[in-house]
């Protein structure tokens, strides 16, 4: 029988390895962002990263789908995320529309299993 301690320490190893995969993932993500759309599209600077419009915090399901990446410049994502989406990206969303919109909004409340065979799959899907 294990103790209390050492099933924490193989929760916080799993957990740990989950992690390291859906950054895997977000990261795979944001470089095909990147390669489609090089440039930022708040400013129209060479993007270097991509913001989320809905947080990865908030939708596990989102953060990897391109309809919620904006490519962005190092100066766009800071303004994004300290005086807000509409602020930096305001154009790209308004020109991405109302049904762009809509689905984003549906979609961010979809739930998913947060498991290692969930974003294996995601992984596996974005690299086909």
């Amino acid at each position: 029988r294990r103790s209390r301690k050492a099933v924490n320490r193989i929760k916080k190893m799993k957990q740990t390895a989950l992690n390291k995969l859906k950054r895997k993932c977000v990261n795979l993500a944001i470089a095909i962002k990147l390669s489609v759309t090089p440039l930022c599209e708040g400013c129209g600077l060479l993007a270097i990263t991509a913001h989320h419009l809905i947080r990865q915090a908030n939708s596990n399901y989102l953060r990897t789908k391109q309809e919620n990446l904006f490519s962005t410049c190092k100066n766009c994502h800071f303004l994004a995320h300290s005086r807000g989406d509409v602020i930096a990206f305001g154009s790209a969303i308004l020109a991405r529309g109302k049904d762009w919109h809509d689905q984003l909004m549906k979609d961010r409340r979809i739930i998913i299993k947060d498991t290692k065979k969930y974003w294996q799959e995601i992984y596996e899907k974005t690299l086909a």
